[in-house]
């Protein structure tokens, strides 16, 4: 009997120390995100660490710790991640027993201007392989896909190593290195199977720049491709670029890998992140040997194919129904 009461009593003394540590585990309270636009979370404190989503706006999550301007939080109920404070605030008096997660609602629902991660490839001067993040562009919801732009510009390429006078996107080194090389080293064989071909439209209706004269022969046919760029009007019709509109959202950064491959990068235009923009490739052709590229101020720009200082910015449509996007299923 004796033996009985001394183990109830441990098992007592027990559940009071657990019940304690949980209690004062979340003493730190929580944090409410403010920015509007939600707050991108990262896996570690930095900005050039890993995306792992975006918290959504007015929602409070569990605060697990704080450094360096940064909160670590439970952004959803098995991945923990940091916002940046000047996207939050730190509320005193949240419950532990709220939802650390977002309604499914709002985290099943992919939208335009969200950013995903799929695959991988070289940024870091090291040339180590990191989450590639996405911009999402256009959603088809009726086909359930998405078209994705790269966040950043992942890679420094010619639009043709040799110009020549056949040089169209069909013909073009850039479009069978995005669609060979940069395919392979990019996703793995699953992730190859979710992105969808496409049938690229390279006809006089993509050249919405009024000072372009183009002979219609010079653009090229349409292609079937997995992997691509955007086209003038395309370029437009999703960034709003024309030389009396700000460009701010249009403009992208190199990583550090397309830097060391000879991305040009400027210091007088900034990226919303506040990196030196440089400019990127779109695929549309003009006569005489010239491509058109995204500038860093507020314009189209044109430039010889041969040269390899523009980023790419490669552009893809996955298919949502696949297990890379399980999350945004409704």
């Amino acid at each position: 009997m004796k033996k009985v009461f001394i183990v109830l009593l441990l098992a007592i003394l027990l559940v009071q120390n657990v019940l304690s540590y949980s209690q004062a585990d979340n003493t730190m309270g929580g944090v409410k995100i403010t920015s509007t636009e939600g707050a991108v979370v990262r896996s570690k404190p930095s900005v050039e660490s890993e995306y792992l989503g975006k918290a959504e706006y007015n929602q409070t999550y569990n605060l697990l710790e704080e450094k360096n301007g940064w909160y670590k939080i439970n952004y959803k109920t098995d991945l923990i991640g940091w916002v940046h404070g000047s996207k939050a605030t730190k509320v005193s008096n949240y419950s532990s027993s709220a939802s650390n997660t977002i309604p499914d609602q709002q985290k099943r629902k992919l939208a335009v201007g969200d950013f995903v991660s799929f695959g991988r490839y070289p940024q870091t001067v090291s040339g180590e392989k990191e989450p590639i993040v996405w911009l999402v562009l256009d959603i088809d919801t009726e086909n359930n896909k998405a078209l994705l732009i790269s966040r950043f510009g992942l890679d420094a390429k010619p639009y043709d190593k040799k110009k020549t006078s056949d040089t169209s996107w069909e013909t073009c080194s850039l479009r069978k290195w995005l669609n060979g090389e940069f395919f392979n080293i990019a996703f793995t064989e699953k992730e190859q199977r979710a992105i969808l071909m496409t049938t690229v439209e390279n006809d006089k209706n993509q050249l919405s720049v009024s000072y372009a004269s183009v002979n219609p022969t010079d653009i090229g046919n349409n292609t079937r491709d997995k992997v691509f760029l955007l086209s003038c009007d395309e370029a437009k019709k999703y960034f709003i670029i024309g030389s009396y509109y700000d460009n701010s959202k249009a403009r992208s950064s190199p990583t550090d890998y397309a830097l060391l491959n000879g991305a040009y990068q400027t210091k007088d235009c900034r990226d919303l992140l506040n990196r030196g923009a440089g400019m990127w490739w779109l695929r549309t052709m003009k006569n005489g040997g010239v491509a058109f590229a995204i500038l860093t101020g507020n314009d189209f720009g044109i430039t010889n194919v041969e040269y390899d200082g523009n980023m790419v910015r490669p552009v893809i449509w996955v298919n949502l129904d696949t297990e890379f996007f399980k999350i945004y299923r409704e």
